[in-house]
């Protein structure tokens, strides 16, 4: 796929003015392969998504990850992908039929960033969600927080049927916090796809412009490496290793036992010792 194939017709159809204002925009990217200016694409699309809802689906192992989710997520659309033994068509209609439900724009939590170590999505990012969605919000509050009782934030959005801003304040308490390991983790591992998928554009943005692609991969890829062996995810950069804590003798242990292994010609092979299950 060259550059026109994807960035020349999304500019047209971004810029131009929206046929029913106050309606949300609804456009399809299908890529059955990859482009040289991912981060031109993302980038356009962040920039004009305002009103609109745009979506990606990778068709085939030739369509490129970093295209199709960082088009999505920076259109606050849905990415998917089909193989070469799934029905297009299928995955075609349930993304357009998950896509058009009613939503609610201008979606953001408004925070105080000092209290803030990481969140996911970012602090003030403006999402559409649709009804009978789940909106979930991960914060990882700093060391300042030990000295609060609680704290206020606002949610903020915009009513589908009026179309009127509204504003709810939320009352964050202490004793309200989640410690919970497993709700940190899927918190963590959305913080390092969202940026293992910046690290991937940036390659391809600045690939006339080393440097600059050098002091952002390393910035992603430390962050990435830092998130993940806190708190246990994998990621590009790392791996975790199963270790059992039982000592194992160095003689046979009791459940095992020789077992001859036969071939289809009756040769009997070497014998090897298995576990007995």
């Amino acid at each position: 796929m060259c550059i026109r194939d994807s960035l020349d017709p999304l500019g047209e159809i971004l810029l131009r003015k929206a046929h029913r204002p106050n309606y949300p925009r609804y456009i399809y990217l299908l890529t059955d392969g990859d482009v040289n200016n991912t981060a031109q694409v993302v980038s356009l699309v962040a920039n004009n998504s305002k009103g609109t809802r745009i979506s990606a689906l990778g068709i085939g192992t030739g369509a490129s990850p970093a295209l199709v989710k960082g088009v999505a997520e920076a259109g606050n659309g849905i990415a998917d992908f089909v193989t070469d033994n799934e029905d297009i068509a299928e995955k075609v209609i349930s993304m357009m039929v998950r896509s058009t439900l009613p939503l609610i724009d201008c979606v953001k939590l408004d925070i105080d960033r000092s209290l803030l170590e990481l969140a996911h999505p970012n602090e003030g990012q403006q999402r559409f969600v649709s009804i009978g969605d789940i909106y979930s919000v991960f914060l990882y509050l700093n060391e300042s927080f030990d000295h609060k009782d609680g704290f206020e934030c606002t949610l903020s959005y915009t009513d589908p049927v009026n179309k009127q801003s509204r504003n709810i304040p939320i009352n964050i308490r202490k004793v309200d916090a989640v410690t919970t390991d497993s709700v940190s983790r899927l918190g963590a591992h959305r913080i390092v796809q969202t940026l293992e998928t910046q690290a991937n554009i940036a390659k391809e943005g600045y690939s006339n412009d080393p440097d600059v692609y050098v002091a952002i991969k390393t910035e992603k890829e430390s962050l990435i490496e830092e998130i993940s062996l806190r708190f246990k995810v994998l990621s590009d950069k790392t791996s975790f290793i199963l270790v059992s804590d039982q000592k194992v003798r160095k003689d046979k242990m009791e459940d095992e036992k020789d077992i001859s292994i036969q071939v289809p010609n009756l040769q009997s092979i070497d014998h090897y010792s298995e576990r007995e299950k």
